[in-house]
């Protein structure tokens, strides 16, 4: 069974609790386009997100936090500078919305690294941030298409392509539409990796 609720804080801790319960990925706006992810405590959910985007899983997904605590849960070696430049990058309303890719802590699944490194950014939609934050865990997110095709930003298009395969989905106005900047920082300068 489906089930689509309307985007919000209270909405999105039920569907992402469901999300783990159930090991199903979630379809909900974020500040930039449509994505899909999965909490990243449960790999199973996270493995359906890979199968139903027929996505290689050697290409790890950006994973999204609430809030700093989370960052210290899947990165290490994040210098003074580097912390300071994303408190100012990601606090700060701007046009461009950055992901980050940073070195991952030796603790963090596999599936969410590539070359000891992981993608993450804090969401400008505070409903989304305070419920990643209230579930305890980040939570993957990557854009929803089949992996090669352009992204789909219309929630109506977006069900009709993905349910039943994607069970639970939030409704709602994404930010953009456009992905996010990626940005390398595991080097210690930013090097752009896509605009």
């Amino acid at each position: 069974m489906s089930l689509t609720l309307t985007a919000g804080k209270n909405s999105a801790v039920t569907l992402l609790r469901a999300s783990i319960y159930n090991e199903e990925p979630i379809i909900f706006p974020t500040d930039t386009i449509y994505g899909i992810g999965a909490p990243i405590s449960s790999i199973s959910a996270n493995k359906r997100v890979y199968h139903i985007k027929k996505r290689a899983l050697n290409l790890p997904m950006p994973i999204l936090i609430g809030d700093w605590t989370q960052l210290s849960s899947i990165t290490t070696d994040v210098s003074a500078d580097i912390l300071t430049w994303l408190k100012n990058t990601w606090m700060t309303p701007n046009v461009v919305r950055y992901t980050v890719i940073l070195k991952a802590a030796p603790w963090l699944d596999t599936l969410y690294t590539e070359n000891n490194s992981v993608a993450v950014r804090i969401p400008a939609l505070p409903w989304l941030a305070e419920a990643i934050s209230a579930i305890g865990t980040p939570v993957t997110a990557t854009s929803v298409n089949v992996s090669g095709e352009p992204s789909l930003n219309n929630p109506d298009e977006i069900a009709a392509n993905f349910f039943p395969d994607c069970k639970y989905m939030l409704r709602g106005e994404a930010g953009g539409v456009q992905a996010s900047t990626i940005v390398d920082l595991t080097g210690g300068d930013l090097k752009v990796i896509r605009v």
